[in-house]
């Protein structure tokens, strides 16, 4: 949550809410990020390890939200419903 405030991700979030497509988020895996998506199911959420290597090599944990219509297929990749 370092770059935009938590108005900004609660702005995002409810217009992503209101889309008609289908569409997918990923964000640092933060108790505040899982707070405003709260209305994802939690079979539309997938947590993940990423590494970051553009400063300094880490692990970071993430978290993606999809639509209704995209359901995660294991960790191998996405199908869509």
């Amino acid at each position: 949550m370092n770059y935009y405030t938590l108005m900004q991700h609660k702005d995002v979030a409810a217009a992503v809410k209101g889309l008609k497509v289908n569409w997918v988020v990923s964000y640092d895996n933060v108790r505040e990020i899982r707070d405003i998506y709260e209305w994802v199911s939690s079979a539309n959420t997938f947590t993940y390890d990423l590494n970051h290597t553009a400063r300094s090599p880490r692990k970071g944990k993430e978290v993606m939200f999809f639509s209704e219509d995209i359901h995660i297929c294991g960790k191998a990749g996405l199908v869509k419903k």
